[in-house]
């Protein structure tokens, strides 16, 4: 139950991370994985383009990357059941979302929050996980 809550807390998150749809979320994830040697501000030791669609893709994967290390008092175990190493940084979520969207089109409808989650799940699904299935 407590996964379940975890996982609409991310799908009903503040509007500004939160993209209406799969080909919004996209096409901002696009913007900033291809602006990201440009000459703007600095975010994890790069630099980021500084447009409001990048700023999109970077507070949506930032407020992810905070929710895939959240863990229930009491457990090992990721709330979210994404197993993401620490070390893994905000504009890498962004390269595995626009990887994930490319190879699933079909998808791009479906809410942008669900979706980030799905790509970041299929890209480091616990060890539990793998083994249940």
């Amino acid at each position: 139950m407590k996964y379940i809550i975890a996982v609409a807390v991310v799908l009903v998150s503040s509007q500004a991370s939160k993209a209406a749809e799969g080909t919004q979320l996209l096409g901002a994830c696009r913007e900033l994985v291809g602006g990201l040697h440009s000459n703007n501000q600095t975010k994890d030791g790069i630099n980021v383009p500084n447009t409001f669609t990048s700023g999109l893709c970077m507070g949506s994967m930032e407020m992810l990357q905070a929710l895939s290390q959240l863990r229930f008092q009491g457990e090992s175990r990721p709330a979210l059941a994404l197993c993401v190493p620490t070390e893994v940084r905000t504009t890498q979520y962004a390269r595995i979302v626009v990887k994930y969207l490319d190879a699933h089109p079909e998808e791009l409808h479906q809410d942008g929050s669900y979706l980030a989650y799905m790509a970041l799940n299929s890209a480091f699904p616990c060890k539990e996980a793998q083994s249940a299935k």
